[in-house]
């Protein structure tokens, strides 16, 4: 992909150009485009940023809680099978 303003030849995946960091594309997000000055703010990430964030704790979370009861029954299941034989 070419750069609109320098002309420089960037990859398909860039957002910015390489060489003058002219925006070639707009990031795909679900968020609104706000401008403020020169500065481009993306808003609506955050809501998004701290819904992933609480998943994310819940799952591991979860993950823990497995890995603990597994740990558990293991010993047991030791402690078990030790004293018959």
């Amino acid at each position: 992909m070419d750069c609109p303003k320098c002309g420089t030849r960037n990859p398909a995946y860039a957002v910015y150009c390489c060489r003058c960091s002219a925006l070639i594309k707009k990031p795909r997000f679900r968020g609104e485009w706000k401008h403020k000055g020169s500065a481009i703010v993306i808003e609506g990430d955050w809501a998004r940023l701290k819904r992933l964030m609480k998943t994310a704790a819940i799952l591991i979370l979860i993950a823990a809680g497995i890995v603990i009861a597994l740990w558990l029954c293991a010993g047991y299941l030791m402690h078990n099978s030790s004293r018959y034989s």
